[in-house]
């Protein structure tokens, strides 16, 4: 990945902040727990996307957008139902609702799958929200690292909040230990 640098901003930027979002672009490029890199790329790539897409528009203009017939603008590197959840986060998250991440469920997104997916679209769309803000490009990403996913589920993940299993802030044993200092 070419280097990216804060330094051409008109504002003063924590160089922390840089750092940090360096460190992100790396781990994105790498397997996750449940996608490939070269997915989470297309994941991030497709949060993009979902600013420019015409269906999104019209979707969230609609009343009934779950029966709102169209096609998402798309580059064609992720499969229809996770194309659909990354531009519903980005451009529609308000009527997300438990149904709709149910009938993902039912129709071959994962739980796990949907999870991870909804972390990179928040991440990355936050780094750029802050680019975009400060009125620079976008960070270019990364090429992804070829391997496999781990399918890493932590075991003390519950059903409660927010559709999916989430891990509370007393779970935060073993590999989850930092999430919560």
């Amino acid at each position: 990945m070419p280097a990216f640098s804060y330094a051409e901003s008109p504002y003063k930027i924590r160089d922390d902040l840089g750092q940090a979002y360096r460190e992100y672009w790396t781990r994105l490029a790498k397997p996750g727990s449940w996608w490939t890199g070269a997915e989470r790329i297309a994941i991030a790539q497709e949060s993009r996307n979902a600013l420019n897409c015409e269906f999104c528009a019209q979707r969230k203009q609609a009343l009934s957008p779950y029966t709102f017939p169209g096609e998402h603008d798309h580059a064609g590197a992720l499969d229809v139902l996770a194309v659909d959840a990354v531009h519903r986060i980005i451009t529609d998250q308000t009527r997300i609702t438990n149904s709709y991440v149910q009938d993902n469920l039912a129709n071959g997104l994962s739980q796990e799958k949907y999870v991870e997916l909804a972390g990179i679209v928040v991440v990355t769309f936050s780094i750029d929200e802050f680019n975009r803000a400060l009125g620079l490009p976008l960070e270019p990403l990364p090429e992804p690292v070829a391997g496999e996913p781990s399918h890493y589920r932590p075991a003390q993940a519950v059903e409660g909040t927010g559709f999916v299993p989430m891990i509370s802030a007393d779970g935060n044993v073993g590999p989850e230990a930092d999430l919560w200092p």
